[in-house]
């Protein structure tokens, strides 16, 4: 009790885990063209960034998404993060230089129902081993919240055992800096922090007893901002992130798309006279078109006859 007051499943070894990490890998499966249209087709989106998407998604290494605010860039992310369908295994925790790490947190890991056939893709019908838990490829998200710290093992002085920073929970699944540039902590910092993960595929890992530990880097980090990359990052470390795609605004065409899908799905019907009046008025304020806009107008729409007791139009 001195040592460790970790209470649960039996710890998987170091080594187990490493192996498994390295036999799951998110950069073996393979996404195709139909899981993206699937996926994607809920939203209104350009054909060639779909096009651009997919190579970068199949690569399993980074993506840099840059654009104006209200573009999509954050729902773009989030879809790819959904878009894996094999299961990998997720340990309740490891042990490695005697020291107890947990990694398993049913608020980041989607557990897969037990089931008795079928089932998704990579599940075993029987778990022969109750340490490892079977998961969809995990998403996880922070954004201006990040921190330095965050990327370390935390100790817990009181149980003393540890728990695994973010981007270890996110192993062999999807890892999503939103609102990039926007941190406590100056944009480079968390560059320089990625510049070996992202090169070299491996991770070290330190304990407060001063011992530190290799582990495999198997992971898409997404790295999503509203600033241009010129203003967050260096050519040098641009060169290490192959895919760097732009959400732009919306053209009109596709604009008036998402307008009548909003209006629509509120019960309501988008008339050009309406239509015009909008851009009209949006070109009246120099503003650019942006795909939130329908969903903001249409809300507002509601709420204005929701006030005046009138059917919704």
């Amino acid at each position: 009790m001195n040592q460790s007051q970790y209470f649960g499943p039996a710890p998987v070894s170091f080594e187990a885990f490493c192996a498994r990490i390295r036999h799951q890998r998110i950069g073996g499966e393979l996404v195709n063209r139909e899981q993206m249209q699937k996926a994607f087709a809920h939203i209104v989106m350009p054909d060639r960034l779909l096009t651009r998407l997919g190579p970068a998604i199949n690569s399993g290494t980074a993506m840099l998404i840059y654009g104006p605010a209200g573009n999509g860039k954050t729902t773009i992310a989030e879809i790819i993060g959904q878009i894996f369908e094999t299961v990998v295994y997720v340990p309740h925790c490891f042990v490695a230089e005697g020291q107890i790490v947990k990694v398993f947190d049913p608020t980041l890991h989607k557990q897969v129902p037990e089931v008795t056939g079928g089932g998704a893709r990579g599940l075993r019908r029987e778990r022969f081993d109750k340490r490892w838990v079977p998961c969809f490829r995990p998403l996880v998200i922070t954004g201006g919240e990040l921190t330095m710290e965050m990327l370390d093992l935390k100790f817990n002085a009181l149980a003393k055992f540890y728990e695994a920073p973010l981007h270890i929970k996110a192993l062999n699944g999807t890892f999503l800096i939103d609102n990039f540039g926007r941190q406590r902590v100056k944009p480079e910092e968390i560059l320089n922090r990625w510049i070996v993960p992202l090169n070299s595929r491996v991770d070290y890992l330190t304990f407060h007893t001063g011992k530190t530990v290799q582990i495999p880097f198997d992971e898409f980090v997404i790295f999503s901002t509203n600033l241009h990359p010129n203003d967050l990052m260096d050519p040098a470390f641009q060169h290490r992130i192959a895919y760097k795609l732009e959400a732009v605004e919306p053209p009109e065409d596709l604009f008036r798309k998402v307008f009548e899908g909003m209006s629509k799905k509120a019960g309501m019907e988008l008339t050009d006279a309406v239509f015009d009046q909008v851009m009209d008025t949006i070109k009246a304020n120099d503003a650019q078109l942006a795909y939130f806009q329908p969903k903001f107008i249409v809300e507002q729409v509601l709420a204005s006859c929701k006030f005046e007791g009138t059917p919704p139009q």
